[in-house]
């Protein structure tokens, strides 16, 4: 009976073990790197088979070559109904690491992301908060046996709500900073849902908090694309 006893134990340490181990082979940080249709480059992360862009999208351009129209103007956004892009906080300086600010017609209606790639669904999202936790770091260099799935540079993109104005916080939060992330799905009633990465300036980046939430169609929020593997 001890012998059998060991034998049970051994075996459950060895399938612990291996698990463990397989486990942290699950996320694995990739080197090649994706371009859109317009030559724009992304840095890749696989998180449990499944290959994510690291950065926010920055094409102006749909899949086919189609141009998306790029609307400036408050009021101009606001009484738009069709696909429409917009820089972070109306600066261009800033695509290089926020990326575009896109509406959900843009997001929506034709393919956007690059070959291969597609707008993530809302379950494909809450693996992730799931599987990383509530709090996950998304610094480069961060104490963490993960890579970034949301690159440090990314946060900050803020948001164009409705009215066409743009805030860096999706609550209106003092000293918040927030870049939030289209899903291909509706709610209930009709509403977009968004994935929202939210970080407290003086949280610490230990705390950042991805959830989900829905928004006004016309709101002008961040893509981040998925491997369309089904």
């Amino acid at each position: 009976m001890i012998k059998n006893s060991l034998t049970i134990c051994i075996l459950i340490f060895l399938f612990i073990s291996c698990s463990s181990e397989d486990e942290a082979q699950l996320i694995d940080q990739k080197e090649s790197i994706v371009k859109d249709v317009e030559g724009n480059e992304y840095s890749v992360i696989e998180i449990r088979g499944r290959v994510w862009l690291q950065g926010n999208l920055k094409v102006t351009k749909f899949a086919d070559g189609t141009q998306i129209p790029f609307i400036e103007g408050s009021s101009d956004w606001q009484n738009n109904e069709g696909a429409a892009y917009s820089w972070p906080y109306g600066n261009p300086n800033s695509n290089g690491f926020l990326g575009k600010l896109y509406n959900w017609e843009a997001a929506n209606c034709c393919n956007i992301c690059p070959e291969g790639f597609r707008l993530p669904t809302r379950s494909e999202f809450q693996e992730i908060r799931n599987y990383l936790g509530e709090y996950f770091l998304f610094r480069e260099g961060a104490a963490s046996n993960y890579p970034p799935f949301v690159l440090h540079t990314s946060i900050g993109a803020g948001l164009r709500a409705p009215d066409g104005e743009f805030y860096k916080s999706m609550f209106g939060q003092e000293n918040v900073v927030s870049t939030s992330f289209w899903t291909s799905e509706l709610n209930e009633i009709n509403e977009p849902i968004i994935f929202l990465v939210r970080n407290g300036e003086d949280w610490g980046i230990e705390n950042a908090i991805l959830n989900a939430s829905a928004v006004d169609p016309r709101s002008g929020i961040s893509i981040k694309c998925i491997d369309d593997k089904k």
